[in-house]
């Protein structure tokens, strides 16, 4: 599939001015970004740059650089692939903004650390994010469980640099905290860490 190059031109100026807006070793200047990368996410400018062709998980990174981490993904959350996947809940290192490009709603059970360290989570709902929504999650205090869904939702994310240097993993059933781990042993992609 071609792809129009002046496609490329929303996501180009989109990274011109989130580049301008962090300052590397400064992640709460991460924040600076967010009505921009709401902007990018309610419009249709990336429309053309994904073609979902049934994969189960795709991520591509788009800008990856010492202060922030932009990443397209395609992912699909069933109740077979989550239970082989996860195991427990674990906390972020990292501030992140995940908006919905396209595909089905974005559904997951939000939970909150009470601390970055190690105490028990608390539950603070269900949330549904529709296509054109952004979910903020801030390190040390969001933690996200994804919902199976049967069909693929079309993500776009956009991750600081740590904030942290461990990430707290949780029981799944008690919300309970099983032990930090160093924030770049897994994987640094939310709905899948954290599903």
């Amino acid at each position: 599939m071609e792809h129009d190059p002046k496609a490329l031109v929303p996501l180009c100026e989109f990274i011109w001015e989130i580049m301008a807006c962090v300052e590397a070793g400064k992640p709460d200047t991460f924040w600076r970004c967010e009505d921009a990368f709401r902007t990018l996410v309610r419009s249709n400018a990336l429309d053309s740059l994904y073609l979902v062709d049934g994969a189960s998980e795709v991520q591509v990174p788009l800008v990856v650089t010492p202060s922030l981490t932009l990443s397209l993904t395609i992912a699909r959350h069933t109740a077979a692939s989550l239970a082989e996947q996860v195991r427990s809940l674990a906390g972020l290192s990292e501030h992140c903004m995940i908006g919905v490009l396209g595909g089905s709603p974005f559904r997951y059970t939000h939970f909150v650390q009470p601390s970055p360290g190690p105490k028990s989570l608390r539950n603070a709902g269900e949330i549904v994010l529709e296509r054109g929504e952004v979910a903020t999650l801030r390190a040390g205090r969001d933690v996200l469980r994804a919902h199976p869904s049967e069909t693929e939702s079309i993500l776009i994310e956009l991750r600081s640099e740590p904030v942290h240097p461990v990430r707290w993993l949780y029981d799944l059933d008690s919300l309970a905290p099983l032990r930090a781990v160093g924030a770049r042993t897994l994987e640094r992609h939310a709905p899948r860490a954290q599903a």
